[in-house]
């Protein structure tokens, strides 16, 4: 569960929201492709997800 008050003023939650949502969709990449997913049982892949960070530049791979 993401933490804090439900506010689009609360960083924390927002922040938290998203790699949340980062997640979600690496889920559903591996769960809807059978190729990529495969491929990446096979270690030809890597399926990964990043929350990049307006105010340093700076991408945080999940």
């Amino acid at each position: 569960a993401i933490e804090g008050e439900r506010d689009v003023d609360n960083a924390d939650y927002v922040d938290g929201v998203a790699e949340e949502n980062v997640r979600m969709v690496i889920a559903e990449i591996r769960r809807e492709s059978s190729v990529l997913a495969t491929m990446e049982q096979e270690r030809e892949i890597r399926i990964v997800g990043g929350m990049y960070d307006v105010s340093t530049g700076v991408v945080r791979f999940i």
